[in-house]
């Protein structure tokens, strides 16, 4: 279970790291690729789901678009967009 952990602990670090490197992103795959394929030895009852199989797709953003932090806040501010645009006849709540 440490081992286990401690793969996870070692992608969202990478992942969240402020520089990234191909061979940064690389290890993250490597990480997430033995989390993922332990989960089922570490805990025999889990079922996977669909976010299992996006965080394999983070490698390619980080090869993309570099360290996380500075697209990961894009879809959210999107969203504040859409908000403000909702008639709410200037009321709060």
């Amino acid at each position: 279970i440490l081992d286990h952990t401690m793969d996870l602990i070692s992608l969202v670090n990478i992942a969240c790291s402020q520089i990234m490197s191909t061979q940064r992103a690389n290890a993250y795959c490597s990480y997430i690729a033995h989390y993922v394929g332990n989960l089922k030895q570490v805990h025999p009852t889990f079922n996977f789901h669909p976010n299992h199989h996006a965080a394999f797709h983070i490698y390619d953003y980080l090869i993309l678009f570099g360290p996380v932090h500075s697209w990961w806040t894009f879809p959210f501010k999107c969203l504040i967009s859409v908000l403000q645009h909702l008639p709410t006849n200037h009321k709060s709540g």
